[in-house]
């Protein structure tokens, strides 16, 4: 992933506009990307990681040219924390 980094902070900007997602954090690691994210509800939430995941595979696709198609199998791991403290 750190390798195509820009193309992958523009899936994550765009995906966000769209659903009203606000990203206050991220952090693009070799195969993983962790965020701190505020979300208006988890329907948004739904539909902003099923739309992002997607948009990554499909640029990390063409870009590499390796069919990505069954990268992202499971529902990304969820970590619900409160405003505060724990934020």
């Amino acid at each position: 992933f750190v390798s195509h980094r820009s193309a992958i902070e523009k899936c994550i900007l765009k995906a966000s506009k769209k659903y009203g997602v606000k990203v206050y954090d991220k952090a693009i690691n070799f195969d993983h990307i962790h965020f701190v994210i505020r979300l208006s509800n988890l329907k948004s939430y739904n539909a902003w990681v099923r739309v992002l995941t997607s948009e990554i595979v499909t640029v990390l696709s063409q870009r590499t040219r390796i069919k990505l198609k069954e990268f992202f199998t499971h529902r990304p791991y969820t970590k619900i924390i409160e405003w505060g403290k724990q934020f």
